[in-house]
């Protein structure tokens, strides 16, 4: 069995390869449309816009993915990224999974949907670097727009929403892929008129009572697969809680449901400029090992180009994941 390893790539890039007991297999060349998924649930989810379609992997047992988050407009670190997923990394990964931030957006006062669309084509431009298909969960840079000229009152808006929608794809959705089941949820949905958001510094996040009684029969009925990933933005269990967390009831609502299902593996997260394990946070060599019927892992992936926050943190480090399937081992 292959232990975890962590290997340091030329360019301060570090790749944290979750790696066990994995067969290399040939991969198809071709790349298929996410099926389109019969049972109740969410609805079925398309990579972002040029990066290409889904094939089955050659063994549903086996295959591998790459994932990572908050790149912003930091082409110089996002673009190796990509180049190594495309050129590098061996085998080369199916697919890949965003977990938001793809652009820095600036909120305009008034709205103005040039900046931001021209900001979010520059980025697909660079994603088709990647050849793999590409599968975002927005934030806030994404989906966010200002009541007034006060930072604290950004909120996500049905216009950033709709401007997303035509330019990138869809804000959330899920997908079959070999044995497992992928999950990406929108934390900015559009509030409901008059709710008021947390007192500073937390930020406004938010899933509505639509998504996620769409995520519960998702969950239902995906109850078969070895595997469920769920990719999101603002993270569930943050390095630092009263700022950067799941905003209040939402949060509370997919612990509860969480919960439930024994076949999650992994809910990864992003928003923290940092690589970050909550339930082991010292530890920023190595990343846990999930063995089907075990205990759900928390990560969060946010070091794929945004600035840090404080650069002197152990966890401030450019970095993706990279996860290799083998059976009922990641």
């Amino acid at each position: 069995m292959k232990k975890n390893i962590i290997k340091l790539i030329p360019i301060a890039l570090v790749v944290i390869a979750l790696v066990c007991g994995c067969t290399t297999v040939s991969k198809n060349d071709q790349r298929y449309a996410a099926s389109t998924l019969a049972q109740p649930g969410l609805p079925p989810l398309s990579a972002i816009t040029g990066t290409g379609t889904l094939m089955p992997p050659a063994n549903p047992d086996n295959f591998t993915f790459v994932v990572f988050g908050d790149s912003q407009p930091n082409f110089t670190v996002v673009s190796q990224i990509f180049n190594q997923v495309k050129s590098v990394l061996k085998p080369t990964p199916d697919f890949a999974l965003s977990l938001g931030d793809i652009v820095k957006g600036e909120p305009q006062v008034p709205f103005d949907s040039e900046p931001i669309e021209k900001t979010l084509k520059n980025y697909l431009s660079h994603a088709k670097e990647a050849g793999v298909p590409i599968f975002n969960a927005p934030g806030n840079h994404e989906l966010d727009d200002v009541v007034n000229t006060d930072p604290w009152t950004e909120m996500p808006s049905q216009k950033m929403q709709t401007l997303y929608e035509k330019v990138v794809g869809p804000t959330y959705g899920s997908f079959d892929f070999g044995n497992s089941h992928f999950i990406v949820l929108n934390t900015e949905d559009v509030p409901p008129k008059g709710m008021k958001g947390p007192t500073p510094p937390m930020e406004f996040s938010y899933i509505g009572p639509k998504q996620l009684a769409e995520l519960q029969a998702d969950l239902d009925a995906n109850r078969d697969k070895t595997h469920i990933f769920v990719a999101m933005h603002y993270p569930i269990h943050p390095l630092y809680p009263k700022r950067d967390s799941l905003y209040g009831e939402s949060r509370q609502a997919l612990i509860e449901l969480f919960a439930k299902y024994s076949n999650i593996s992994y809910v990864l997260a992003s928003h923290e400029h940092y690589f970050y394990n909550p339930f082991d946070e010292t530890n920023v060599s190595t990343v846990p090992v999930y063995r089907a019927g075990g205990p759900t892992r928390y990560l969060i992936s946010g070091g794929a180009g945004a600035p840090f926050w404080d650069p002197s943190q152990i966890w401030a480090f450019h970095h993706y994941l990279v996860f290799e399937v083998s059976g009922e081992i990641v």
